[in-house]
């Protein structure tokens, strides 16, 4: 059997702690960002792009720090006010 196998936890939500803003707020929300690279950086024929996935307070827009890479942590809020749910 494998190691991993082997050292498995059954953990359950109950045994965790409820992620909350400074705000209070327990509901955030998925936003993406998107980085372009120049292709004379990367050396492909074309510009090239990564999309990074953050967290976003519902209620005041901030973001979730916790879940960053360290290259973004220096801005900690987003502006929610143009953005548009549904149709």
């Amino acid at each position: 059997m494998d190691n991993l196998q082997q050292k498995q936890l059954k953990v359950g939500l109950t045994d965790g702690t409820p992620v909350k803003c400074s705000c209070g707020s327990l509901n955030f929300m998925p936003l993406m960002r998107f980085f372009k690279f120049s292709a004379l950086l990367t050396g492909s024929p074309k510009d090239s792009f990564m999309p990074i996935e953050v967290f976003v307070c519902g209620q005041c827009g901030e973001v979730l720090q916790d879940l960053l890479p360290n290259e973004l942590k220096s801005k900690p809020k987003i502006d929610l006010s143009n953005i548009q749910i549904g149709s």
